[in-house]
């Protein structure tokens, strides 16, 4: 009988971690959703395509898109290292918010248009590297 019990509470343990890592995985999955962020992948992979001839572009969408899983593991891999499933609910409520939207979507054009907002500062880089590169 106390086997039995042993078992059981081992089960439940094992059951309420399984299903309270998957929910953390899904909250941080709705941060990528709600930052912008998987949407900038997207906009990273067509920038990218623009350097690749016309005749490659189709196999390398496809394996662009299959490192996905591994873009968001990283995603995962430090938003749980750095902040509390707490912490993380709180990041979600702010996203959702009005100010947070304005914020994600601001974020969004500075990403998917990086020359436009950082013009200045990327000719200021451009004359440090000419001059050090002498």
């Amino acid at each position: 009988m106390k086997n039995i019990l042993f078992f059981l509470l081992l089960f439940l343990t094992i059951n309420n971690a399984y299903s309270q890592n998957q929910s953390l995985k899904d909250d941080i999955k709705k941060i990528a959703d709600l930052t912008g962020t998987t949407k900038a992948y997207g906009s990273i992979k067509t920038q990218m395509l623009i350097a690749i001839p016309t005749k490659n572009q189709e196999d390398f969408s496809k394996e662009f898109d299959n490192s996905l899983p591994i873009f968001l593991e990283d995603f995962e891999k430090f938003y749980s290292s750095h902040f509390t499933h707490s912490e993380i609910k709180e990041i979600i409520k702010f996203y959702e918010t009005p100010t947070g939207q304005k914020l994600s979507k601001n974020i969004s054009l500075m990403i998917e248009n990086p020359l436009k907002y950082n013009e200045n500062w990327d000719k200021k880089i451009q004359e440090i590297l000419i001059k050090y590169m002498q």
